[in-house]
C-alpha cells in the first residue's frame, strides 16, 4: 500500500525526510575529508581513500591506494566501521558514487569525500543508507544536485543536507539491507574465485610451457634445455611462427591497408570487419564494438575473409591481444591492424591461442616491439616470432587444461555480471 505526501507517493510506514533533519536530530554525523595534499605510495603514514577507491558498485577497493601523514589521534577525520562514504567531488557522471566502509584498521579520507556516520543504530541502518545513496546516483539524483566546475563537479554539503529521503521503518531497512548485502557478498565471493583462477591458469602456464602436459609429481624427470624464450622440453622444438605455419600449409596474412577501406565505408548493419580494439588478452574476440561494413566491400576483399581456427594478432597496443575465430566469426573480415594466421596442420588453433600468454613468449614480443608510446609489431617481427612445438597429442592436452580453466573463468564472470544486475 501506498500513501501520497507532499513529496509524492510512499509506502505505508515509510517518511519523506531531508538529510540535514537525521542530522538536526543526531541520528547521523557528517564530515568531509582530511585536505592532506602530500601524498606516497610507498606506505608511509596512513592510507588515504580517494574517489577512485569507490567502485562502480558501491564498494571499496584498496588496490591503488595512497597515503598521508596522519592527523591528530583525536581528529573527527578518521574512519570507522559501518561509515558511509560519499564522493562529493569528481566528474558529473561519478559524483555521488557511495559505499560502505567495513575494513579494520586506520583510514582517512580525502576532502573530495564526505563521511556520514550513524550514531543512532535504533533509527537508521547504516548499510541502507549506503545503498540508498548508491541508488539515487545510479538514478542520477546527484548529477543534478551537482554545481558544475571546471573539468569537475561537486555537492557541498549544504546541498547534501537538502537531500530527501525516503525513509522506511527500521524493520524494512534492515530486511532491505540484508537481502543486498547476501547478493553483494554472492558476487565478492565470485569476484574472488575469478582473481583465484585467473592466478592458477598465470602457474599452470608457466608449468605447461615449461615441462608441458606432465604430472607435477614427473616434472622433474623431464629433460630441459634452453631457448629464446626460456626452458621447454627438450623433446620440443622451437622454430618461427612463420616456418611452422607454411611448413603446415597454413598461411599469414595482413588486414587491408587505410587505402582498401576507409572510416566512411563503415555502415550500420553489414559483415563485422575485426581490428585491435576487438581481440582481447584472454583470446577472445569481443562484438560489443565491432564495426560493420557492407556486402559490396565484402566482396571486395575476399582474401581477408575469416574462417573457424584463424587467430587475429593485433599488431599495434597491447602486447599479446588476439582472438581464436570460432563458428560464430566465421566469414567475418580481417580488420586493419591484425595479423591473421591461419595455423595449418602443425599448429592447433587452440594450442596456438594459448602460447601467446607464455611467459617467455611475452617476454620476447616486448623486447621486440616496436615504439615507445604505443607498441608495434610488425609483420616481419611477428614472422620470425618463435614458437613452442610439442607433438600434436601434447599441444591438445595443454589446449584442453587451458580451455578447462578459461570455461571456468568465462562462467565465473558471466555469473558475476547476473549478479552486477541483479544487485542494480
Amino acid at each position: 500500500y501506498k500513501r501520497q505526501t507532499e513529496h509524492g507517493s510512499l509506502p505505508n510506514g515509510w517518511r519523506a525526510m531531508t538529510l540535514g533533519s537525521m542530522l538536526a536530530d543526531g541520528a547521523i554525523s557528517m564530515q568531509n575529508g582530511y585536505p592532506e595534499g602530500s601524498h606516497n605510495q610507498s606506505g608511509q603514514g596512513v592510507p588515504h581513500l580517494r574517489p577512485f577507491n569507490i567502485s562502480g558498485v558501491g564498494t571499496v577497493n584498496l588496490s591503488q591506494i595512497k597515503y598521508v601523514s596522519p592527523p591528530a589521534a583525536n581528529s573527527p577525520y578518521w574512519l570507522q566501521p559501518k561509515d558511509v562514504i560519499f564522493n562529493n567531488t569528481n566528474s558529473e557522471e561519478l559524483v555521488g558514487k557511495t559505499a560502505y566502509f567495513n575494513a579494520e584498521g586506520a583510514y582517512v579520507l580525502s576532502n573530495h569525500m564526505t563521511r556520514l556516520r550513524v550514531i543512532h543504530e535504533n533509527k537508521i541502518d547504516a548499510y541502507w543508507l549506503s545503498r540508498y545513496f548508491d541508488y539515487l546516483w545510479q538514478n542520477g539524483v546527484f548529477h543534478v544536485l551537482c554545481r558544475r566546475h571546471v573539468n569537475q563537479a561537486s555537492v557541498s554539503l549544504e546541498r547534501l543536507k537538502g537531500l530527501l529521503l525516503a525513509l522506511p521503518p527500521l524493520p524494512e531497512q534492515r530486511a532491505i539491507a540484508h537481502v543486498l548485502q547476501a547478493v553483494q557478498q554472492a558476487r565478492e565471493a565470485t569476484e574472488r574465485a575469478i582473481t583465484s583462477a585467473r592466478e592458477l591458469k598465470r602457474s599452470l602456464l608457466r608449468y605447461l610451457f615449461t615441462y608441458g602436459p606432465v604430472p607435477v609429481a614427473e616434472a622433474d624427470k623431464v629433460t630441459l634445455k634452453e631457448t629464446e624464450i626460456g626452458l621447454v622440453p627438450e623433446s620440443w622444438s622451437v622454430e618461427s611462427l612463420e616456418s611452422a605455419v607454411v611448413a603446415g600449409g597454413g598461411s599469414l596474412q595482413t588486414g587491408p591497408f587505410g587505402s582498401l577501406l576507409h572510416a566512411s565505408s563503415y555502415v550500420r548493419d553489414g559483415v563485422p570487419f575485426v581490428m585491435p580494439k576487438d581481440l582481447t588478452s584472454s583470446g577472445r574476440i569481443s562484438v560489443n564494438s565491432v564495426a560493420r561494413v557492407g556486402n559490396q566491400d565484402f566482396l571486395r576483399l575476399t582474401r581477408y575473409h575469416l574462417k573457424t581456427g584463424d587467430i587475429l594478432v593485433a599488431r599495434r597496443g597491447e602486447l599479446g591481444r588476439r582472438g581464436l575465430v570460432t563458428n560464430e566469426e566465421e566469414g567475418w573480415l580481417c580488420g586493419s591492424g591484425c595479423l591473421r594466421i591461419r595455423p595449418g596442420s602443425q599448429l592447433l588453433p587452440k594450442y596456438l591461442a594459448s602460447a601467446f600468454e607464455a611467459t617467455g613468449l611475452r617476454d620476447w614480443l616486448q623486447a621486440n616491439a616496436l615504439g615507445t608510446t604505443m607498441a608495434n609489431l610488425s609483420t616481419q617481427i611477428l614472422s620470425r616470432m618463435p614458437i613452442m612445438l610439442p607433438n600434436i597429442s601434447g599441444q591438445q592436452d595443454i589446449a584442453h587444461d587451458l580451455s578447462a580453466l578459461e570455461n571456468k573463468i568465462s562462467a565465473e564472470r558471466q555469473r558475476q555480471q547476473a549478479m552486477d544486475i541483479l544487485f542494480k
